[in-house]
């Protein structure tokens, strides 16, 4: 299997969202607004740099005896502006 650098930066800053998630938490618990702020101005970034990558994420995967299969992320991820939906049941 190989992933396109694109692919890689995406789990890097997906890894990095997930840490200032955490952050968040704290500074939510600790009234923090100055910790709020600065991890809000730390998200925007992130949330344009999981776009591009997502968009552009390339994954090669090879099967012993098979033929190449290639394929992209699902373009269909959840961002602030499309809210995330339960299936209904």
């Amino acid at each position: 299997m190989s992933t396109s650098d694109a692919c890689l930066r995406a789990v890097a800053a997906a890894e990095q969202t997930h840490d200032l998630i955490d952050d968040l938490g704290g500074a939510l618990l600790d009234l923090d607004a100055r910790r709020l702020d600065e991890v809000v101005h730390e998200l925007q970034p992130l949330q344009e740099q999981l776009e591009r990558g997502t968009a552009a994420c390339r994954v090669e995967v090879r099967r012993p005896g098979s033929p190449t299969s290639s394929g992209r992320l699902p373009s269909a991820l959840p961002t602030p502006s499309s809210p995330r939906t339960s299936p209904a049941g």
